[in-house]
């Protein structure tokens, strides 16, 4: 199902993906919850999606979402001195934010806090 024609609810329904290790994809749609996390933020779910078609879910006690690594230092902890890589963030029909890049994506952490989003 492409991902522009779906509904609120039918994101619902996707599989739940347990290890994000070495999964490559193009975006993530944010899911909110209605659990809040302990810092008092709104807990989010994510899906994994691939050519606009969903994957995955992805989820846990996430109310953080670091693009390009904690603090923007990237997967090695080094700040990065190239220009902006393009991050963005659109709409959906059904009203929920997909964040994309100019290029493959891939998620690390483990989700009790935090994910880190990265360009692959």
């Amino acid at each position: 199902m492409d991902v522009f024609r779906m509904k609120q609810s039918d994101f619902k329904s996707i599989p739940l993906l347990t290890n994000t290790e070495q999964i490559v994809f193009d975006s993530l749609v944010i899911l909110p919850s209605s659990k809040i996390h302990d810092s008092g933020w709104r807990i989010m779910e994510f899906v994994i999606v691939r050519q606009n078609e969903p994957l995955f879910k992805i989820s846990g006690n996430v109310d953080v979402l670091n693009i390009d690594g904690i603090g923007g230092y990237g997967s090695e902890g080094i700040p990065r001195t190239s220009p902006i890589e393009g991050w963005k963030i659109d709409c959906l029909p059904c009203g929920l934010l997909r964040l994309y890049n100019n290029k493959q994506l891939m998620v690390q952490g483990y989700p009790v806090s935090d994910y880190e989003v990265f360009y692959a």
